[in-house]
């Protein structure tokens, strides 16, 4: 089959768990001989056999800057789009009104995928409408935004998670340690995200602000940021202020290749998001064995089963998160039991070539669809 993926940001440019997904989505089908062209505003930085990028660049301005990548994707995708057998679009803001037009202009079917399930995806409701209505299947990555999906009058939705490759390699722990600094005796709790207001890693670092200092001198508890974004240097400013300097450690971004790095090192993932679809360091840190604290919100729940699979904290509320990062920072065989359940629920419901295989079959139903609907017309 030959597929239009459209995703105006890409990794590594933007290494969100949206990007990532579509790079190992694209990767994953072309392998199985499928034609690949990607839609985005950067040029290939892939170098993948059987896709090929399809540029088109806008002005940088925000007042001009969805205008002129619709205005160019009309000028640029005229040759491919002829080629193609369907479209699938992973953009759910006014970006995606270029998979719109392609669909109106040449009659292609139109796959969206929806990736987040509050903010951007809820943009004016009668744009919104137009937009999934002329969709030919909606995908979207959880539960949680198929039923707000379905509660706006969309029947046609059906739930493929997004999910992250299960790296398997084993690596040398103290080795690891060492290169970024920590020992062994080190109480390791990791944030993995972009530092923007909707991932809110101030409330990570408020909390440890709040925790005793003999209690974090005498556990080793080192916590270990990592990601780039708006509210970096503030954040900075705000763990000097605490001085956490000690404790707490910023690393930037790290290339998705050697995200494995970090979970390795890992006791602890956190995750402060104020919402999420699926969330992509959850599920990498379930394939690492990983135990996981996150707020009880929609995203997080289909996943972490308190208890069980992880522990949820009360959204926004510090008391109830140090409750339970101090029951995992005092309890090793809890750690333990929660890593190996998350890590069984991973293998058995998140492997990537069984995703990639509910996307083909999504592909060849839609495609076959169109076809017969094309020669019954005839």
């Amino acid at each position: 089959m030959k597929v239009l993926l459209i995703n105006r940001e890409i990794y590594p440019i933007v290494s969100g768990g949206k990007e990532i997904f579509v790079y190992q989505l694209a990767r994953g089908l072309a392998k199985r001989g499928h034609k690949i062209y990607l839609l985005s505003a950067y040029k290939d930085l892939w170098n993948l056999r059987n896709v090929e990028f399809v540029t088109v660049p806008y002005l940088d301005i925000p007042a001009f800057r969805t205008v002129s990548f619709i205005l160019n994707t009309i000028q640029r995708i005229h040759s491919v789009v002829r080629q193609v057998d369907l479209i699938n679009c992973h953009e759910c803001d006014f970006n995606s009104l270029s998979a719109f037009l392609i669909k109106k202009i040449y009659k292609k079917p139109l796959v969206i995928t929806v990736h987040r399930g509050s903010g951007r995806l809820w943009w004016p409701c009668f744009v919104s409408r137009k937009f999934f209505k002329s969709a030919d299947r909606i995908v979207a990555v959880s539960k949680d935004i198929a039923d707000k999906l379905r509660q706006m009058g969309f029947n046609n939705v059906c739930v493929i998670p997004a999910v992250s490759e299960i790296e398997r390699t084993k690596y040398d722990t103290e080795i690891l340690r060492k290169k970024f600094g920590l020992s062994t005796e080190d109480l390791v709790i990791i944030f993995v995200g972009r530092l923007e207001p909707v991932k809110d890693p101030r409330f990570l670092i408020d909390a440890i602000n709040k925790l005793d200092s003999s209690f974090l001198e005498e556990k080793n508890i080192k916590v270990i940021i990592v990601g780039e974004g708006r509210l970096r240097e503030s954040l900075e400013k705000r763990v000097q202020e605490y001085n956490l300097a000690d404790h707490v450690k910023f690393i930037g971004k790290i290339p998705h290749e050697r995200i494995q790095e970090i979970y390795e090192i890992a006791d602890i993932l956190v995750s402060t998001s104020k919402y999420e679809g699926s969330p992509l360091s959850v599920i990498e840190a379930f394939g690492r064995s990983i135990p996981v604290i996150c707020p009880d919100t929609v995203g997080f729940k289909r996943l972490v089963v308190d208890g069980n699979t992880g522990l949820l904290y009360l959204p926004g509320n510090i008391e109830d998160f140090l409750l339970k990062l101090k029951k995992l920072i005092g309890n090793g065989q809890l750690r333990k039991r929660l890593g190996q359940s998350a890590f069984e629920l991973v293998k058995n419901r998140f492997d990537l070539d069984r995703i990639i295989n509910m996307y083909e079959k999504l592909y060849r139903e839609i495609s076959y669809s169109e076809t017969e609907n094309a020669s019954i017309q005839r």
